[in-house]
């Protein structure tokens, strides 16, 4: 069984791996120089949980939701479990208002060959 798992992993694209390590660890680095803790600050506590949690949505949909959640998550925002729910449907929502801030709306529109595009819509 382990030897399959691998052999899905050695399949995988390399840029697209490579990609999502990039964006790790250019949240990590955010984190790391203390941006993330002034976003954090700011945002969950100023704006409140709530309005915050809002705003996901609203990055989300401009960045991938992997990085914007490995943010949230980071950041590690005092929340209650509702918010926790609320951030994640946020971000995971947000990223259909368009398809360029989707990984999965990026696949589609390469897949598609051209007729989903922002003319057909």
């Amino acid at each position: 069984m382990a030897g399959s798992d691998l052999s899905r992993v050695a399949q995988a694209e390399w840029d697209t791996l490579l990609f999502f390590y990039g964006v790790i660890l250019c949240v990590g680095g955010l984190g790391f120089i203390g941006y993330l803790g002034m976003v954090s600050e700011l945002k969950y506590q100023q704006w409140g949980p709530t309005n915050a949690n809002i705003a996901v949505a609203n990055i989300s949909a401009l960045v991938d939701n992997i990085p914007v959640m490995f943010a949230v998550l980071t950041m590690m925002p005092e929340m209650s479990e509702g918010q926790w729910l609320l951030v994640t449907l946020t971000a995971g929502v947000g990223v259909s208002l368009l398809s360029i801030g989707s990984t999965a709306g990026v696949v589609l529109m390469g897949a598609s060959q051209g007729k989903y595009t922002f003319l057909a819509i």
